[in-house]
Order: structure tokens, then sequence, then C-alpha cells
């Protein structure tokens, strides 16, 4: 896998729900994925998760075999060479 995103849940402080919750897919190399989804349904949290803007409460997030986010650790956003727009 390219790109593996595990299980992911992100919380915001006083939110009554998760802004992404339990979130799982995988990326083969070359592959193009898109999210699609209401407003408010987490899309851009979950695209600042695996950039390394936002900190998942649970889960893991891979990068070429790599574990960026998950239990003990996180590599920082200026590290992971990943760009949004």
């Amino acid at each position: 896998m390219f790109l593996q995103v595990d299980q992911v849940s992100i919380s915001y402080p006083r939110a009554a729900s998760p802004a992404v919750q339990a979130v799982s897919f995988a990326l083969q190399p070359g592959e193009l994925g898109a999210l699609i989804g209401p407003s408010g349904s987490g899309k851009t949290t979950l695209l600042r998760a695996i950039a390394g803007l936002e900190q998942p409460h649970a889960g893991n997030i891979l990068l070429d075999g790599q574990l960026l986010d998950g239990p003990g650790v996180r590599v920082a956003a200026e590290q992971r060479r990943i760009g949004m727009v």
C-alpha cells in the first residue's frame, strides 16, 4: 500500500460527535482517490490528518509502509512531504 488509513478517528474539543469516526481505506501507488460527502462530514479534517495538520485520537496513518500517526508515533507535518491545496 502507498497510503493506508486504518480506523482513524478525530474529535475536536467540545464537539458533540467526532469529526471523523473509524475511517479506513488504502491506495496503491498510482491510484487516485476521492473523498466525497456533504458539508461537515469530515473530508477536510481527514485530509489535514493525513498531511499532519490534525492529530487523530485513534487509528493509524501509513505512507509507503512508514507509520506517520499511531499509538506513540507522530511524524511532524513538515517531515511528511505531503502537500494539500
